[in-house]
């Protein structure tokens, strides 16, 4: 059982479902209803008021947003957990991804340095989306078990 570090990503965790709820045109009571948890505890989570919830109400929500494995990865993360690609039977994924976990989870790192790596992803993420949305669609054999 993987659990998360005390107060990792719990702001991080917050902000990006809200993101993403709001990227996939749900309300906070849409998402509730497709999740099957009650709409005051997705408001709560979002702000920051709530741990972020267990691996598989995370996955739960994942379904509902219809992210793939990158974005499944991402909120996973930000709630402090191993990314499930980890345990995918996929090549390795990049030791820096490990590397850049480790960093974003350490308490001891000023909020300036962590910042400065975030705003980076934010670029990262912005681009990977528009190369894959520049991709002919593809079938997603493999990946409905999230």
């Amino acid at each position: 059982m993987v659990v998360p570090q005390k107060g990792a990503g719990m702001g991080h965790f917050a902000d990006l479902l809200r993101k993403l709820r709001t990227e996939a045109a749900l309300s906070q009571n849409a998402l509730a209803k497709k999740v099957g948890i009650d709409p005051s505890y997705v408001n709560r989570m979002e702000k920051g008021e709530r741990q972020p919830p267990s691996v598989s109400v995370i996955h739960d929500i994942a379904r509902a947003l219809d992210l793939d494995e990158f974005g499944i990865d991402q909120l996973l993360l930000s709630a402090g957990y191993a990314p499930a690609t980890a345990f995918n039977s996929q090549p390795a994924t990049h030791p820096g991804l490990y590397l850049l976990s480790d960093f974003l989870s350490d308490e001891s790192v000023p909020s300036e340095d962590k910042d400065l790596i975030e705003r980076d992803l934010d670029l990262l993420e912005q681009h990977i989306r528009l190369i894959r949305k520049r991709r002919p669609n593809k079938t997603n054999e493999g990946t409905e078990s999230i």
